[in-house]
């Protein structure tokens, strides 16, 4: 579970600093944020922020009892697309589809050959 708070945090401060600056967010909007995704407490948010400060994920210039200076690095915004992808369900292969037409077009020309030989016959 700690896990999902730590990308959905990343997830909602990418979203929120777009522009690749730093922008100055409230503690208040971003727990207003996650809170239709997960539970999650203030601490815990200074938890996880600083720890995505940690592993380089975002840059934090300053942070104080209500507001954070923060912006999110390259290589936060590169995990984030990968955790994405993870999530996103296999498409099936194009040849999966080549080979649904072929066995409907074979099974459309045996049927057809069974019906001219019953009519000549």
């Amino acid at each position: 579970m700690q896990e999902t708070k730590y990308f959905l945090v990343l997830d909602v401060l990418s979203k929120e600093c777009q522009d690749k600056g730093y922008r100055i967010l409230e503690k208040s909007d971003l727990l207003a944020l996650l809170s239709n995704k997960c539970k999650i407490s203030e601490t815990e948010l200074d938890k996880i922020v600083f720890s995505l400060e940690k592993d380089e994920l975002v840059s934090l210039k300053y942070e104080d009892e209500k507001v954070y200076c923060v912006c999110v690095l390259s290589k936060g915004s590169k995990l984030l697309e990968e955790q994405k992808n993870k999530e996103k369900p296999a498409k099936a292969s194009p040849h999966f589809n080549y080979f649904i037409i072929f066995l409907l077009s074979f099974i459309a020309s045996f049927i057809a050959c069974m019906l001219t030989k019953l009519i000549v016959l």
